[in-house]
């Protein structure tokens, strides 16, 4: 079942809001029930309790808000996927990391959800 190209962007855009909100409801409903996340240093985070676990972490360490610019998206009916830009800030906007990231979404119960997620640090600025 083909969802509408304005169901995908309303997805994505959201991702910047849920992200640091550390709400585990809306956490858990922005991925795959197999999600994988793939952090930097770190081991698979897989399946969706521990995915919302390790985004409830993050809000917890300061990270506030995240912005995020887009490079790519390529998008079918059965996969998209997502590269581009993020930096993780404080409720100083000040910027706790900056990273590059791939994300891989595919439909679940009619929804477009992340199904891998992966980034890494792009270094000193």
């Amino acid at each position: 079942m083909a969802m509408g190209e304005t169901a995908f962007e309303e997805r994505i855009e959201s991702v910047s809001e849920v992200l640091p909100s550390g709400d585990a409801e809306r956490l858990g409903d922005l991925y795959t029930r197999d999600a994988e996340l793939l952090p930097p240093d770190g081991d698979f985070v897989a399946g969706v309790p521990s995915v919302v676990s390790y985004w409830q972490d993050v809000a917890e360490a300061g990270v506030a808000s995240v912005d995020i610019e887009a490079r790519d998206v390529e998008r079918d009916d059965e996969l998209a996927m997502r590269t581009g830009e993020a930096w993780m800030k404080d409720t100083a906007g000040e910027v706790l990391d900056h990273v590059k990231f791939v994300e891989v979404w595919r439909p679940e119960d009619g929804t477009w959800r992340i199904h891998r997620d992966v980034w890494n640090g792009m270094g000193e600025e």
